[in-house]
Formats: C-alpha cells, structure tokens, sequence
C-alpha cells in the first residue's frame, strides 16, 4: 500500500504536466511540370486527301456508236503513236458509204444528163440548177459517211501509257462513249484535293507541300499547288486543288494520297499553350490548371479555344502571356491543390 501512494502522485504530475505531441497533417504537394504561356506568330497545318491522277491524259472514243470488234490493249500497255487501240465492226458504216457514194454517183449523172439536155434547148436552167445542188448534197453525204468510217478506228495519237480502258469486246457503245484513257510516257501526276472553302482560301499557288501516299507509307512526297478551285464544286461542296507531285516513284491513277499544307494563322501574335495542358476540352472550351504568383498552388481556369497546330493549341480567351499553366500532371488535381514544380 505503501508504495502505491507513493506512484500515484507522480503520474498524476506527468499526466498533468508533461507537453502534448504535435498531432499536425503535413499537406501533400503534387510533383507538375508547368509551362508559360507564349505569345507567338502561328503556323496552322491543314490536312486534306485526294487521289492521285495524270497531268495529261486523253480520254478517247468512237465517232459513232456500233459494237465494239477489237481491243488491242490492256491498262498499263505501252503504246506508240498511231497505234491502232480498238476498232467497231464496220459492216453498218460501210453500207452506209456505200449508200452515199452511190448516191453521189447518180446525182452527178444526173447533171451530167440535164446539161445536155439543156445545151440542146430542151429543158430550162432550173432542172440543171436543181440537180447541180443534188450532187452538192450527196457529196457533203459521202464525205460525213467517208469521215464516220475513218473514225470507227482508235488510234494512239502520241507515244503514252494506257491509264484506263472502259469497254469490251462484242460491247455496244454510244456516240462518244469512253473506251480508252491514255497518258504520256513522261507523265506528270497530280494529286487533286478536296478542301473546305475557309482552308482553300488560306493557300497559295507555288505553294509546297507534303504529300504521303498510302502505297509507299515510309515515303515523303513534296508537292507543289498547281491550281486552285474558283469555286466550291456542286456535289461535295469543298474547292479543288491540284498538287503537282515531284517524284520518281511509280505511280498509277487512283492512288490515295494525304496532303499536309503549312499556312501563317491569321492571329498575328496568338496566345498558344500545348495540348497536353488541356483538359475536358468540348469544341471550343476546356480547362486549365494555373499556377498562381508563389508557385504553390493551382486554380482550375476555363479557357476558350482557337486553331490546332501540330502539338499546340491557340488560346483565344482565358489566359495571359506569361501566366504558368501545369503541362504534366493536371490529370490529377483538384482545384486549389499545392503542388511542387518540378524542374
């Protein structure tokens, strides 16, 4: 017992005495990286595909319709000049020369008959002028016929390459119809573009540009714009450019190719901040972490968007040249978070 009033006083004293532990939570700060906001001229990088088609090319045809009787040639044969490509059966064409030239025949003895008959006195000038006039029209005739007949054969009207045959053999064909498409041996190629009207109207022609084909993926093509649309075309309503391809490579017509033009933004002077600072973006809004002037911590800002450029993105309201927004890391915080810099 002795001992126990003796214990009891002192842990009372140390109970009543002695200092407190300090209990406070030390704030965790998010490792970021930040970056300042920079105020400078723009380059945007407009995007456009197209396919791939000859400079020069001549789609061919017949003079008149009829049943196709030969095709000499296939997609990608050579060919010389004057080469024979494809014929019509002739027989109606012939028939019909036939016809006009003995058409023609007669009309002139005819004349021949009423000159002398009118030499003679016994008929007036009028029979001798009206079968004059039969032997002008049959002639004009035989000649359409003669012209039609001549033109029932294809031929290569200069030394080229076959780009696209549209007929068969047997095949009945149209006035006009198409049967052959050929190009040059020296061919040049164009890459024609279909663009929106407010990007066409950003270019310029002798404008370079880099066009990658999907035939060759590991390869960069430069072009240069060759022609620009007037005006929007009716059906897909985008402007047309035509990007003449500097190459060697074997190209054919129909290849798809993705166009890459570099042009000067509008925005003298733009604000720009990359893209990875950027979060819950909607069209033209989304949301920034800022830095504030101790560099201890973020306030989440709303910020209006402008033009991608390549890895940036223009700040057209809601920030400020030099205003420090976080680039790595944002994912994670809150607002009003503390956060340490990393440098």
């Amino acid at each position: 017992m002795r001992y126990f009033m003796v214990l009891l006083p002192a842990l009372i004293l140390t109970a009543c005495g002695a200092p407190t532990a300090d209990t406070s939570v030390v704030t965790k700060r998010q490792p970021v990286r930040v970056l300042a906001v920079s105020s400078a001229s723009a380059m945007l990088t407009i995007h456009g595909s197209g396919t791939v088609q000859p400079e020069e090319s001549l789609q061919l045809s017949f003079k008149v319709g009829g049943v196709v009787k030969q095709l000499f040639v296939n997609n990608g044969d050579k060919v010389r000049a004057g080469q024979v490509l494809a014929r019509l059966d002739d027989t109606e064409i012939n028939a019909q020369v036939s016809q006009a030239k003995a058409a023609y025949e007669k009309a002139q003895r005819d004349l021949a008959r009423a000159q002398s008959l009118r030499d003679q006195g016994v008929i007036a000038q009028q029979p001798v002028d009206d079968a004059r006039t039969q032997v002008t029209v049959t002639a004009a005739t035989l000649k359409s016929a003669e012209f039609n007949q001549s033109h029932a054969v294809i031929s290569a009207p200069n030394d080229g390459v076959v780009l696209a045959r549209f007929s068969e053999e047997r095949e009945l064909v149209a006035i006009g119809q198409p049967i052959v498409v050929i190009g040059r041996n020296d061919q040049h190629w164009n890459l024609n573009v279909g663009l929106a009207d407010k990007d066409a109207v950003q270019l310029l022609r002798g404008q370079q540009v880099q066009v990658q084909l999907d035939a060759f993926p590991n390869q960069v093509v430069v072009g240069t714009i060759k022609r620009i649309g007037a005006s929007a075309e009716a059906q897909t309503g985008t402007v047309k450019v035509e990007i003449t391809l500097n190459t060697q490579l074997p190209l054919v017509a129909g290849l798809v190719g993705r166009a890459q033009f570099s042009v000067a933004s509008k925005q003298s002077n733009s604000l720009q901040i990359p893209i990875t600072a950027l979060l819950e973006a909607n069209q033209q809004q989304a949301h920034v972490f800022v830095l504030d002037g101790k560099g201890q911590q973020v306030t989440q800002r709303q910020v209006t968007l402008g033009r991608l450029l390549d890895d940036q993105s223009e700040i057209s309201a809601g920030l400020s040249a030099g205003e420090q927004v976080v680039v790595e890391g944002a994912a994670w915080l809150n607002d009003g978070d503390a956060v340490q810099v990393l440098r």
